[in-house]
């Protein structure tokens, strides 16, 4: 025998050690916090470029997941910035390419040069009334960097016309019953659809893709911030991109007469 003791362990203290809990989090953030955030909302770590690059990748491959990874509160500043940088990458790509596109079936295999290739769709109106020889390359440059800051005022106006008009919708079609974001959740859910942007540089009919696809990932996305079902949300939605589609047919009605007379 010997006179050293063996250790005293407790085998049976172990129960007493309380259980692991999960921290509480706060309203509207993801199950496992940060980590599981779209790179844009998360604390930046590869930078701003890479944040939105990740975050774009996200909502066009999953859209439905990434819309559950997004908090639903927070503040605006985040999903706001998300949306003018989609709104002028993809714009001013968009404007550059349909110009491009026009002016390369108007002028054939010709070669035409930069103040061409420049002059139409700037900003998004046409700038056909000017003969060629007045367009100059520093010209075309001077309107577009006056022609950036109007648009970029415009997209913005046009995001906050679309957000209170689908939350009044969302709150006439009960949509609101059980939502605690508010107009923030309404407004983050539009502004991520915003990558939906991207399909607007298809030449000649990009911006009819990309209205049609950003209202298809507002649906989910409002579901998901308000917690409402995906009909209710479906119909806010729907309810307005129909009277536009409507009224730009009116439009197109009313315009053909004239042009038969003319």
């Amino acid at each position: 025998m010997t006179d050293e003791h063996p250790p005293d362990i407790d085998l049976g203290a172990a129960h007493l050690r309380p259980a692991r809990r999960e921290e509480a989090r706060p309203h509207g953030e993801p199950r496992h916090g940060s980590a599981d955030r779209v790179a844009w909302e998360a604390p930046p770590r590869r930078g701003t470029a890479a944040a939105f690059a990740a975050t774009w990748w996200r909502f066009v491959s999953a859209p439905i997941a990434a819309y559950a990874a997004v908090p639903t509160s927070g503040g605006v500043r985040r999903p706001g910035a998300f949306a003018l940088l989609c709104g002028a990458i993809f714009g001013v790509v968009s404007e550059l390419i349909d110009g491009s596109t026009v002016a390369l079936i108007r002028y054939g295999g010709a070669g035409p040069g930069l103040p061409e290739l420049l002059q139409l769709d700037i900003a998004g109106r046409s700038l056909d009334w000017l003969p060629i020889s007045v367009l100059s390359a520093a010209g075309c440059f001077a309107a577009l960097f006056v022609g950036a800051p109007l648009y970029v005022l415009l997209y913005s106006l046009l995001v906050i016309a679309w957000v209170t008009i689908l939350h009044v919708l969302l709150k006439i079609t009960g949509g609101l019953s059980a939502s605690e974001a508010g107009y923030q959740g309404t407004l983050r859910a539009v502004c991520y659809s915003q990558v939906a942007l991207a399909g607007a540089i298809v030449p000649l009919i990009g911006d009819p893709i990309a209205v049609l696809w950003s209202c298809c990932l507002q649906v989910p996305g409002l579901a998901r911030m308000h917690g409402c079902s995906r009909g209710r949300a479906a119909l806010a939605v729907g309810l307005p991109a129909a009277g536009l589609i409507l009224a730009l047919l009116l439009v197109v009605m009313l315009a053909e007469p004239e042009a038969a007379a003319g």
